[in-house]
């Protein structure tokens, strides 16, 4: 018994005369057994099921369940604790007010964690161009614009509208 750490019960289990150990150890393999393979009833009852798996069936009740567990479901629309948290924040104020709002959002769906500066200086960087380009095209008449130029500053006008009732949803004052 000293070669599985159990050299403490070698004393105990001698008073008890001989035989005692292997019926000991039979029974804790029996309880073992059956805990881990259940009672003998519910192994029989799965042997249908069994025979079907192996024939290359599918359980009927874990096929749905496995497609769904496979789905990367992203955050709904109305924003996730994370998101609203965020827009909340000084950090989402900040992004409202300076317009790079879309470019967080973006980032918190992606990564789904707490942005930390360094990560805030490179959504900050990568808006650059949109944050520009934006400008460019709102200070432009709306008959200087081409359809795809329009077409631009509306979805980005509505992705800056979307993160502005992300912030009311969480109670921010944008």
């Amino acid at each position: 018994m000293s070669g599985i750490g159990l050299s403490f019960l070698h004393g105990a289990i001698d008073q008890f005369g001989d035989g005692f150990a292997e019926s000991l150890v039979g029974g804790l393999f029996d309880r073992l057994r059956k805990g881990v393979r259940g009672p003998a009833d519910t192994a029989a009852a799965s042997l249908p099921l069994g025979h079907q798996l192996a024939a290359g069936g599918t359980d009927p009740g874990f096929g749905g369940r496995l497609k769904a567990a496979a789905q990367i479901q992203p955050p709904a629309d109305d924003a996730s604790p994370l998101i609203r948290a965020v827009f909340a924040h000084a950090v989402g104020r900040q992004a409202l007010a300076e317009g790079w709002a879309p470019e967080l959002l973006d980032d918190l769906r992606h990564n789904r964690r707490w942005p930390r500066s360094y990560a805030l200086g490179q959504i900050r960087q990568a808006a650059g161009e949109a944050l520009r380009r934006h400008a460019h095209l709102a200070g432009a008449g709306p008959g200087q614009l081409s359809p795809a130029e329009a077409a631009w500053l509306r979805d980005r006008e509505a992705r800056l509208a979307h993160c502005r009732s992300i912030a009311d949803l969480a109670g921010a004052s944008a």
